[in-house]
């Protein structure tokens, strides 16, 4: 998941909806900015049999009072695993019957405890091949399309206040 903390123009604006009305307007305007990386995903996704692309979805964030959010997610499976993560992020060869993992062990450094990696373990995983290299498809279509997304979420929050603002009533 990439989240997003929008420029300062966006974040004001944010700040500045307030009750259902803002939520609504403020969910269509992240909803237009998700839309926008949405479709550039799907561009860049590989095209084998065409099941990653159409599993692209943009879905609401759970409820919360602190505000509203949507999501850009993959959801395609491949015998019931991860297919699209394992494209995202990756996965190392690992050797037949043992499992190298960066391997963690606490130490207490002036009576904070802390997690450090192993170093035998750490340089003994970082020289695996990779078995599958990760192509980080979700970070490149949000960097590449995150300032058009900026702006069509403003442009679609603004349309929805002037429309808020035309209703009648608005004045209470």
């Amino acid at each position: 998941m990439i989240k997003v903390t929008g420029d300062e123009q966006l974040q004001q604006v944010f700040r500045s909806l307030k009750g259902k009305e803002g939520k609504a307007a403020a969910r269509k305007g992240l909803r237009a900015a998700a839309k926008i990386v949405q479709k550039a995903l799907k561009q860049q996704l590989p095209k084998v049999s065409g099941a990653l692309r159409k599993s692209v979805r943009v879905r609401a964030m759970k409820r919360s009072r602190k505000g509203v959010g949507v999501m850009v997610q993959v959801y395609a499976t491949r015998k019931d695993k991860p297919y699209s993560l394992f494209l995202e992020v990756g996965v190392k060869q690992q050797p037949k019957g043992v499992r190298v993992r960066k391997k963690q062990k606490r130490i207490t450094v002036n009576g904070l405890k802390k997690r450090v990696t192993d170093e035998e373990r750490s340089t003994a995983y970082n020289a695996l091949a990779w078995r599958v290299k990760p192509r980080h498809y979700s970070r490149d279509a949000m960097k590449e399309w995150q300032a058009l997304a900026l702006e069509a979420c403003l442009q679609a929050v603004r349309a929805e206040l002037e429309r808020l603002a035309q209703k009648p009533g608005a004045g209470k």
